[in-house]
């Protein structure tokens, strides 16, 4: 597939669609445009629902186009973030909760053929009030303590209800690495 870029056309085209499907999420009432000017080709989702929430971003086209990689900019707000991380397939955080997710990444092939562990960048997800199935913080606090990696999962834990989580991760290869954290309950807040 040759993309704009690479054949020398430029223009600019604006989209609107009840449904559409960006990966594996189904989005509504989306609102988008495509722009291929100077060499540079981008997609800026300008409004979209998903996971009862709303997507804004941008996709912006290696300098050899498409077909040489892509970096995305996304930014969800008030979605279901158990819903999301389900049909990313990510099931290591195991949060029941409404959020914000502010996620920045770059893959080198084409993005239509990526998976995950192509992906390197950042993640910043808030969320209100929410639960984490299996967790116990003070064991969490415990493993933390002198150790770089731990599993967060607590099997004999009972899920744990809190007012507020922040997260900030980068990831690369597969693997997330977590740069901050701070989990807020009603009697304890780990950071």
């Amino acid at each position: 597939v040759t993309t704009p870029v690479r054949s020398g056309m430029e223009f600019d085209m604006r989209i609107s669609a009840q449904e559409t499907s960006l990966g594996p999420f189904s989005l509504g009432r989306t609102a988008f445009s495509i722009m291929s000017t100077s060499g540079q080709t981008r997609i800026d989702i300008v409004d979209s629902e998903v996971e009862n929430g709303r997507l804004t971003g941008q996709i912006l086209a290696a300098e050899g186009g498409f077909d040489s990689g892509a970096s995305f900019n996304l930014s969800i707000r008030d979605a279901n973030l158990q819903a999301l991380f389900q049909h990313l397939g990510i099931g290591g955080l195991p949060l029941a909760a409404r959020g914000a997710i502010e996620l920045s990444f770059d893959v080198d092939k084409p993005p239509l053929d990526m998976a995950r562990r192509d992906a390197e960048g950042s993640i910043r997800l808030t969320t209100g009030a929410g639960s984490l199935a299996d967790l116990d913080p003070a064991t969490i606090r415990q493993r933390s303590e002198g150790q770089s990696s731990f599993p967060l999962r607590n099997p004999d834990g009972e899920d744990f209800n809190y007012r507020s989580l922040e997260l900030a991760a980068t990831f690369r290869k597969g693997t997330a690495e977590i740069q901050s954290a701070r989990i807020a309950g009603e009697n304890i807040e780990v950071l």
